[in-house]
C-alpha cells in the first residue's frame, strides 16, 4: 500500500522542521504515539525512536531513522512487531515563496499478524491520513494552514 499527502504552510522550512523533529510534538499530530524515547543517538541513521501506539491497540512501535537531512528530509522505517508489517515513511520539506511545501509519503508492506478492526488497509489509511492532517494543523497554528487547491490533495490518498 502506498500513501501520499501534499500541502503548503506559510511557516518557514526551519520552523516546520523543528515541529517534525521534536518527539514531544508527535502526540500532537499522531495521538496514537505515547511514551516516546530514544534508543541510540537522536536522529542518527540506525537509531530508534521507540514508543507505544494506543490505537488500534496498545503495542510497542519502533521508528528506525533511515535518513535525516535537516531541514528538508526525514525517512523512517516503523515496525510494530506484534502487527507483522512495516511502514516506511518519508517527509520532504521544500521552501517555496509563500512558506513550505510538505510532502509525506508512506509505503506499507507485510501481512498483519492479527485481525485489525476495520481491516488492514482501513486502519493504515486512517492512521496516516490523521497524522498528516494533524501535523498540518500543528504547522498552521502560527499561520494559515492550507491553500484551497492543496486541501483537495490533502484528502486524496493513493492506496495500492
Amino acid at each position: 500500500m502506498e500513501f501520499s499527502y501534499v500541502g503548503t504552510t506559510q511557516l518557514p522550512v526551519d520552523r516546520v522542521w523543528s515541529f517534525l523533529t521534536d518527539p514531544q510534538n508527535w502526540p500532537n499530530f499522531s495521538n496514537a504515539h505515547l511514551n516516546l524515547y530514544w534508543n541510540g543517538q537522536p536522529w542518527a541513521s540506525g537509531s530508534y525512536l521507540v514508543g507505544h501506539l494506543r490505537d488500534p491497540s496498545d503495542v510497542e512501535i519502533r521508528h528506525m531513522i533511515r535518513t535525516c537531512q535537516p531541514p528538508t528530509q526525514l525517512r523512517l522505517l516503523s515496525q510494530g512487531l506484534e502487527f507483522g508489517f512495516a511502514v516506511e515513511s518519508s517527509v520532504f520539506l521544500e521552501p517555496v515563496d509563500d512558506g513550505t511545501r510538505i510532502h509525506m509519503k508512506a509505503y506499507a508492506a507485510g501481512n498483519p499478524a492479527r485481525s485489525l478492526h476495520g481491516g488492514f488497509a482501513d486502519v493504515l489509511t486512517k492512521l496516516t491520513q490523521k497524522m498528516f492532517i494533524d501535523f498540518a494543523r500543528l504547522c498552521g497554528e502560527e499561520g494559515p494552514y492550507f491553500s484551497a487547491d492543496e486541501r483537495e490533495l490533502l484528502l486524496s490518498v493513493a492506496v495500492s
